[in-house]
C-alpha cells in the first residue's frame, strides 16, 4: 500500500503497482491520482510595452484541478464597468493545454493603437475557487515614418530650366596680335599667358 500524506498538486500523475512472484507473468497496475486545488495563475510579464501600429501579445499560466473555465477582462471606466475579450478582428485569445491541470492563455491585440492603451486581467476558475492577475499595456514611443511624396513632372522641368539658365557659357578663346616684324637679323615675340618665346629671323636679299 502507497500513503500519500497532505498531497499538492505535485503528486498528481500516474502511479504503477507491480507484483511477482518469480512464476512469470509478472503483473502491474496503472493507477492516475488527480489533485483538486483552486487555480492559480502565473504572469510572466506584468507591465507590456508596444509600439503603435504593431501585434503585441499578453500570456498568462493558469494550474487548476478540476480544470478552470478562463478568459480575458479589460478594465473600463467606472460607468460602462468592465468588459469581457473575445475573439474578434481586434482581439484573438487562445488556450493551449500543458497537462492534465496546466494551461497557458494568451491574447494578441492587432494593430495596436493609443485606445487600446491599459490593463488586461485574465480569470480564472473553478468549482474550488477564483483569481486573477493584471497586465499592463502601455505605448512605447516610436518614430513616425511621414510618406513620401513624389515630384511632379512640371517642377521637374522648372528645375532643369532654372538649372540651364544658370550654366555659364563657356570661356571664350583669346587672340592675340603679334606686331609686324621689322627688317632686322631677328625678332622676338612673347605670347601672354603661353609662357613660349618665338624668334624669327628676316634675312634680307639684295
Amino acid at each position: 500500500m502507497l500513503r500519500l500524506n497532505k498531497v499538492s498538486r505535485s503528486d498528481m500523475g500516474h502511479y504503477m503497482c507491480m507484483a511477482q512472484n518469480g512464476v512469470p507473468p509478472a503483473v502491474s497496475k496503472r493507477i492516475a491520482v488527480n489533485v483538486h486545488f483552486a487555480p492559480v495563475i502565473v504572469v510572466p510579464n506584468q507591465l507590456v510595452g508596444a509600439p503603435l501600429n504593431t501585434d503585441v501579445t499578453l500570456a498568462c499560466h493558469v494550474e487548476a484541478s478540476p480544470k478552470a473555465i478562463i478568459y480575458w477582462m479589460r478594465d473600463s471606466n467606472a460607468l460602462l464597468g468592465d468588459n469581457m475579450v473575445v475573439s474578434s478582428e481586434k482581439y484573438e485569445t487562445k488556450v493551449s493545454s500543458r497537462s492534465l491541470f496546466e494551461s497557458r492563455m494568451t491574447l494578441t491585440v492587432r494593430d495596436f493603437s493609443r485606445p487600446d492603451v491599459g490593463t488586461y486581467r485574465c480569470v480564472a476558475k473553478n468549482s474550488l475557487g477564483e483569481v486573477e492577475r493584471s497586465i499592463r499595456l502601455y505605448e512605447i514611443p516610436g518614430v513616425i515614418r511621414r510618406p513620401v511624396i513624389p515630384a511632379r513632372e512640371d517642377d521637374e522641368d522648372e528645375e532643369g530650366g532654372s538649372a540651364e539658365a544658370e550654366t555659364e557659357p563657356p570661356p571664350k578663346r583669346q587672340e592675340h596680335s603679334l606686331p609686324a616684324p621689322t627688317a632686322a637679323s631677328g625678332a622676338e615675340w612673347l605670347v601672354p599667358g603661353g609662357g613660349f618665346v618665338f624668334y624669327l629671323v628676316v634675312i634680307n636679299f639684295l
